[in-house]
Formats: C-alpha cells, structure tokens, sequence
C-alpha cells in the first residue's frame, strides 16, 4: 500500500508524528483555554477515542498532502477539499463546553448549540471525510 512506503521514509514519518503531536497537543490546550484537567474532565470516553484517531489521522493525511506536493502528484482536483473539510468538521466538533464561550462569539450561540448536540457525529463525518481525502490522494493504491 502506498501509504506504508511513504511513511517508511524518514521524512513523512516525521511528518505524521509531528502533525499528529501538534493536533494532540493544541487542539484541547485551545479548547480549554490552557486548563487541560477541564478537558479530561469533559470529555467523554467515546468522544476521546474519536479525537485519538482524528490526531492521528490528520497527522498521515498532512504527511500524505506533503508527499504529493514535494512529489507534484494531483490524484484529483478534489482532494485537498475533503481533507481541509474533515479537518475543519472534526476541529469544530469540539469536545468539551470549556470553548462555548470563544465559539459563540465568533460563530453565534445558535451555532454552538447545534455543533454541542452533534459533536459525536460531526467527529464521525469529519473521520470520514480524512479517510476520503486518503483515499483521493491515493493512499491506498498499491505501488509506488
């Protein structure tokens, strides 16, 4: 599978462990305004697990997105859209309410409500939408 050979080399791993570290890291720091034991109080054991291969999903999607750019390869016009979409759905599929109060005012309380209620789902579209955004960018073809 193309995806393996290109996390063989050193340089897209690194990628994928980075991006995949960063998303773990920043990603409920934000959320709970630097209190992390908020986060881990808030957060459901479902939605955690979710978030764990969300973190990693998008750390081999931002490796594979990297290696088609060095490599000049366009799989298909749409891919960088599915990716940035499921990227988009499962940042603001937000896990804990610790964030309610910076979400509101950027995107209206209504919004927020309606993000809250279906942050399960939403998780699961956006870990979708990474797999899509794999699949586009021909991950998992065989070859080179």
């Amino acid at each position: 599978m193309k995806l393996f050979k290109i996390l063989s080399e050193k340089r897209y791993l690194a990628t994928a462990v980075a991006a995949t570290f960063v998303m773990l890291l920043i990603f409920p720091t934000f959320q709970s305004l630097g209190n992390l034991d908020i986060w881990f109080t808030f957060i459901s054991p479902l939605n955690f697990v979710l978030y764990m291969i969300f973190s990693i999903l998008f750390g081999i999607t931002m490796s594979i997105q990297y290696h088609s750019f060095r490599q000049k390869i366009q799989a298909c016009e749409l891919k960088s859209a599915s990716s940035q979409a499921g990227s988009i759905l499962g940042i603001f599929a937000f896990q804990c309410p610790a964030c309610i109060p910076i979400l509101a005012q950027a995107l209206g309380f209504n919004t927020v409500i309606f993000l809250s209620a279906y942050r399960t789902p939403l998780m699961l579209i956006g870990l979708v939408l990474m797999f899509v955004s794999l699949y586009l960018l021909g991950a998992f073809t065989k070859g080179s």
